[in-house]
């Protein structure tokens, strides 16, 4: 049996598993890597299922159309085990299967249909067009698609919830204005004080709407590590083009602190990672000159200025 290393996907859903919005995200991308029209009879029954929330039936429903089953299902210590095979010879997959932990049992189910689909190469990732992805590009293109002028965004709100309506409204303006990226969730934005609902409402509006034409950059830094890999690795399954992530504050680490904590973030992620460095504000800068462990990964360094933010 062989076990394929996603433990990044089992652990970021497990992260949210206080919400379903990313659980519904990758369940409509598993769909969509599976032809699954919503106009058709499988499709409304699939959309049926999400919408009530009944997330096992919907994975379930998966399971069924990619020709997969469930070979064993169990629980230890509170951590469901789901395993899938084949029902029929799959190119390049025939005795392949494909065991995903999670302490929620539908996402356990999800995680086992997702590693088998990457395996055989139906799902690549969130469908963005190829020219906009930075993962796609070579460091030097991605460096030139995410250059210019960017604007640190706001969060809209209206009587205490997030103004999506309002968000979306200034996304297109800033759009037609000219500006060359977007930055959500940023300082400007006052991430610090929105739930995970809020912060993926707002990465899946301004990923939505730019489509592709500027790059969105979310702003993922937290002085957590664990929360900062949570939050980059959601921003990317929306389909984000890069991250801005903030050296740890109020903690002080030293600078091989600050840069195990990067490093164990771009372990986690494929786009690229933008580090936000901002002496005054969170106590903790980082001197990548002065440490020979960030010429290991040479970052991306950025300040205010540099980034017009």
């Amino acid at each position: 049996m062989e076990t394929p290393h996603l433990a990044d996907l089992s652990s970021l859903l497990e992260r949210l598993t206080h919400t379903r919005k990313l659980l519904d995200h990758q369940l409509w991308e598993a769909a969509r890597s599976l032809s699954i029209d919503r106009s058709s009879p499988e499709g409304r029954r699939f959309a049926c299922l999400v919408d009530a929330g009944a997330t096992l039936d919907a994975a379930m429903l998966l399971v069924a159309v990619s020709n997969r089953s469930v070979a064993s299902l169990g629980n230890t210590g509170g951590h469901w085990t789901c395993t899938l095979q084949p029902t029929a010879p799959l190119a390049g997959a025939a005795t392949k299967r494909f065991r995903m932990e999670h302490a929620d049992l539908s996402a356990a189910v999800l995680a086992s249909l997702i590693a088998s689909l990457l395996h055989s190469g139906s799902l690549t990732g969130p469908s963005k067009p190829t020219k906009g992805n930075p993962s796609m590009m070579t460091p030097e293109q991605a460096r030139l698609r995410l250059n210019g002028a960017m604007t640190a965004l706001v969060t809209p709100f209206s009587d205490g919830e997030v103004d999506l309506a309002g968000l979306t409204t200034l996304l297109e303006w800033q759009i037609e204005q000219g500006i060359n990226g977007l930055v959500p969730c940023g300082t400007t934005g006052e991430a610090p004080t929105l739930s995970w609902e809020e912060r993926l409402d707002v990465i899946a509006r301004c990923v939505k709407v730019a489509s592709g034409r500027v790059p969105i950059i979310v702003g993922s830094g937290t002085n957590n590590t664990e929360a900062t890999i949570a939050f980059t690795a959601a921003a990317e399954a929306f389909g984000a083009d890069a991250a801005l992530i903030v050296t740890p504050y109020y903690n002080k680490p030293t600078q091989e602190g600050i840069y195990r904590h990067f490093e164990a973030v771009a372990r986690k992620v494929s786009i690229p990672i933008i580090v936000y460095n901002v002496p005054a504000a969170p106590a903790s800068t980082c001197f990548p000159k002065r440490s020979s462990a960030w010429q290991k990964y040479r970052p991306s360094s950025a300040s205010r200025t540099q980034l017009a933010i």
